[in-house]
């Protein structure tokens, strides 16, 4: 086992808010949204889960509304589709006259096929591919230009990001006027002697010999060939105008032969619609850069094309901006769980906000996939940036639901039906599916109940039955991972509750790579027998859904929950004690509970430490046990039961490499010890003799005990030392005539040993065993007596041993 933990809660040690159980994802970002100085702003708006079967909040999803820089997306995303991400743009050199021993007699022309990367955000010195090329003319033996350097095509020199001008064909000329003179500059510094003047040309088809093709990748950006998918990521980090405008361009131009924007963004339109399969419908691209006011795109159209390029070309979203790390949100949402975790586009123009992209989940690993435009003909920039960043910052907090949170599962008092109950995550749905299982894990065909409600009543259900549960949300994408699996079994008087505390399964990625939630209520749930059981989220306990004084005991399940989800927080520790105060019957586990409430240090409020030790009669004494295994002690209510051990991984349920040794307190006792490592308490018993219920403390998860029969019998002692397994109730004998046999059928509880004792007369003086002691399975038990002889009679009773 690792012996590593308390070095690495040092750098757990400061934790952002998870997200408030009261209140929804959409709740606060229509909080945030109804902010006076951004209330008047339209929006489209989508959020969902990376697959899209969750739709988190839409907000006009399919209104079109002007961009800003989010056409960025677009045009970069056709551009890796049309082009490939290995795509390198060329300019071409060519001489126009005749060259003998180094003079060129006549011009030297320049075309450029709108190289996107000549400027300061991708070289320090925006003449580097100008110098590169003026010294291969050198090499190839010009030394001296009698004539014009003329540059043709798309040529954009040393223009800034923000560069808001007319950057179309119509208007070339000019640009490519300043490229000639710095071209000139380049080859004078190589000794080339230039005798003409620098000239601005239009088209790509100059006179001339072809004399020298210079390819972007013949340099470099961050160590690496200047290739389209290098390239785009200085022109999407800075949102670069001048890149973005020249990509549409050349797509028009190098896929259909116009050198356009027009042209270009009827590639894209194209592309997307036949490659990425995202209509356009009601689409307006007037640019590649996003500068027009008359561009419209719809955040279903941002976040469906998003989804397109994480899957197909993985290296377009390395392109980002990434949250307080680089590009345009490099200062945006520092301080926050989305430090570095949010990857998106932005826009700003004078009449539009916007941001786009994805954001991934430190804790449970989950993407979530986002587009806010908002418009406005006098948008405040400042607020409309926050209340987009304040939303995105939900995605990344710790406890971002991945589906219908269960509530209950309670037995309803006409003795033949079930009632579940689940949360309303405020997930945009058509409606919800709920699963149900006999045993917690073969669950029958789905019942697909309305979007409206929130809890369904499962009736006509056998007595004595258990049965288990899981909900999804369904949408327009597809249908949500499905909840957490709670059960119960089908009575009128429940007896036992079983609380959901562990909320950390969710966030164990190593463990739970796919995010899944747990059955661990399930586990425990078959495992008891003979008394009724139900089971809450502890959530609903805390609210006040669940009392707790309704039930003479309570199974409390935490799994590893531990200090970053709070094995039981101020409000459930007052709730435990005011139910224990009255007389109820407490059996908590989990590897986490005394290092969260009771390790050595800082850490531990005062509150903490005299519940750990006053409530749950410990006291926390080490880390780890550095074993999987463990044995009943002789002073406990196990003492007649095996050793076992729980899971290392290998068992179906997870590793349990923390667990907690124990030291008993205020009347506790130890009732089991751990096996190899360290030793030492491994729970703790309190039968109530000083006050209050009584109290099971486990420092490792029930759940996890890798063997079936084994749980059932710790699970029965529990309940039998809680003064809840009945006493065994003998049914009317089976008499074999034929056999001269008697089968005895009585009541019992999984787990627990039942011996079967006779007289024949009920004046004898003692009572003799009928050989073969019984260990239970299930609710009933049974043995045939194949010993009756001749006797007339025989008086039977039935003796619980353990």
């Amino acid at each position: 086992m690792r012996n590593v933990r308390a070095g690495l809660r040092v750098a757990a040690a400061v934790f952002f808010p998870v997200l408030a159980h009261s209140q929804t994802i959409p709740d606060q970002i229509d909080a945030n949204l109804a902010a006076p100085a951004v209330a008047g702003n339209s929006w489209t708006i989508v959020i969902e889960n990376k697959d899209g079967s969750v739709i988190y909040y839409q907000k006009n999803p399919t209104t079109g509304l002007a961009p800003a820089s989010n056409t960025k997306i677009f045009t970069s995303s056709a551009a890796f589709g049309l082009l490939g991400t290995n795509y390198a743009f060329q300019t071409r050199t060519y001489y126009n006259g005749t060259l003998v021993g180094g003079v060129l007699t006549g011009d030297l022309n320049l075309v450029c096929e709108h190289d996107i990367t000549w400027n300061t955000d991708v070289f320090s010195n925006p003449r580097a591919p100008l110098d590169f090329i003026a010294a291969r003319v050198k090499a190839l033996g010009v030394s001296n230009i009698t004539g014009n350097v003329q540059c043709y095509g798309c040529c954009f020199y040393n223009l800034f990001s923000t560069d808001a001008s007319n950057h179309d064909a119509s208007n070339q000329l000019g640009y490519n006027r300043t490229a000639a003179t710095n071209f000139v500059a380049a080859l004078q510094a190589q000794g080339i002697t230039v005798s003409g003047i620098p000239v601005g040309q239009i088209g790509f088809s100059p006179p001339g010999t072809l004399l020298y093709t210079y390819y972007s990748t013949n340099l470099t950006y961050g160590g690496k060939p200047l290739r389209l998918d290098i390239a785009c990521n200085p022109m999407l980090k800075v949102s670069h105008n001048v890149m973005a405008d020249a990509l549409c361009r050349h797509l028009g131009y190098k896929i259909g032969g116009t050198d356009s924007f027009a042209a270009g963004a009827l590639q894209v339109l194209r592309w997307m619609n036949n490659s990425a399969a995202v209509p356009t419908n009601g689409i307006v691209m007037q640019d590649g850069s996003g500068l027009s006011h008359n561009n419209r795109f719809t955040a279903r159209e941002t976040v469906s094309l998003i989804r397109y390029m994480l899957g197909a070309f993985p290296s377009w979203a390395t392109c980002l901006p990434i949250s307080c790390t680089d590009g345009t949100i490099s200062t945006r949402m520092c301080g926050t769980d989305s430090t570095g975790q949010v990857h998106a586009k932005t826009g700003s123009l004078s009449i539009s906000i916007a941001l786009s992209g994805y954001a991934s989940n430190k804790y449970d690993g989950q993407v979530y996939l986002f587009s806010f435009i908002a418009n406005s003909n006098s948008i405040n920039q400042t607020d409309t940036r926050l209340a987009m960043d304040n939303s995105v910052v939900l995605l990344t907090a710790r406890g971002v639901p991945i589906s219908p949170e269960l509530t209950q599962v309670i037995s309803r008092p006409n003795g033949t039906s079930l009632k579940v109950s689940w949360s309303d995550e405020k997930f945009v749905r058509t409606g919800y599916r709920l699963y149900s299982s006999s045993d917690g894990i073969t669950f029958s065909a789905p019942l697909s109940l309305a979007s409206n409600v929130q809890s369904y009543t499962d009736s006509g259900l056998t007595k004595g039955a258990k049965k288990y549960y899981k909900v999804s949300v369904v949408g327009t994408g597809g249908e949500s991972k499905a909840s957490r699996i709670y059960g119960a079994q089908v009575a009128g008087s429940p007896r036992v509750l079983i609380v959901d505390g562990d909320d950390r399964w969710q966030f164990q990625t190593a463990e739970n790579p796919n995010c899944t939630n747990h059955n661990f209520c399930a586990i425990a749930g078959q495992n008891i027998s003979g008394v009724i059981f139900e089971t809450a989220n502890h959530n609903a306990a805390i609210d006040g859904t669940v009392q707790l004084t309704n039930y003479p005991a309570v199974v409390w399940l935490l799994g590893e929950e531990s200090t970053a989800d709070e094995t039981f927080s101020s409000a459930e520790q007052s709730i435990v004690t005011a139910y224990l105060n009255t007389g109820g019957n407490l059996f908590v586990s989990g590897s986490e509970i005394g290092w969260d409430l009771d390790r050595t240090g800082s850490g531990p409020t005062a509150a903490d430490r005299d519940f750990y030790h006053n409530q749950l009669r410990a006291a926390f004494f080490a880390d780890d046990a550095n074993t999987y295994a463990f044995t009943p002690m002789a002073s406990g209510i196990f003492s007649n039961n095996a050793a076992s051990g729980f899971d290392n991984g290998t068992h179906g349920t997870y590793n349990v490499d923390f667990p907690d040794v124990l030291t008993p307190t205020n009347g506790g006792i130890a009732c089991i010890s751990y096996s190899g490592g360290t030793g030492g308490a491994a729970a703790i018993e309190y039968d109530g003799s000083l006050g209050g219920g009584k109290v099971m403390n486990w420092g490792f998860p029930f759940e996890t005990i890798t063997n079936s029969a084994v749980r059932d019998a710790y699970m029965s002692d529990v309940l039998r030392f809680f003064g809840l397994i009945p006493a065994p109730v003998l049914s009317t004998p089976l008499v074999n005539l034929a056999g001269n046999s008697l089968t005895l059928t009585w009541s019992c509880s999984a787990g627990l040993t039942y011996r079967v004792q006779y007289k024949t007369n009920l004046t004898d003086a003692t009572w003799q065993n009928l050989a073969g002691d019984i260990t239970a399975t299930n609710t009933t038990a049974s043995k045939i007596d194949s010993s009756l002889g001749l006797a007339a009679q025989r008086f039977y009773r039935i003796l619980l041993l353990n």
